[in-house]
């Protein structure tokens, strides 16, 4: 999915996006998709895909060093999310 694909506000196809740059190795882009995901509100992602967005943003903030806000995301995901064990 490329990226002038994406100028709509559906967050389900932006986590989509984040993802496969996530996957691609392209860390930095896939940072910019996830705050998409944020700021287009959490609560609107499919159900299933809440916690994995909080333990992928995480992931990727944490490999890119950015350890601080790592450790929020991820922690903001324990709290919404306790049964989901890879959090």
């Amino acid at each position: 999915m490329a990226q002038q694909q994406l100028h709509n506000n559906d967050i389900n196809d932006w986590f989509k996006y984040a993802g496969s740059l996530d996957r691609d190795g392209l860390e930095e882009e896939a940072c910019v998709a996830y705050e998409r995901v944020k700021n287009l509100n959490i609560t609107n992602l499919q159900e299933k895909d809440r916690p994995r967005f909080y333990l992928q943003y995480g992931s990727t903030l944490r490999n890119l060093g950015q350890y601080e806000r790592s450790y929020s995301v991820l922690k903001e995901g324990c709290e919404y999310y306790t049964d989901y064990s890879a959090l």
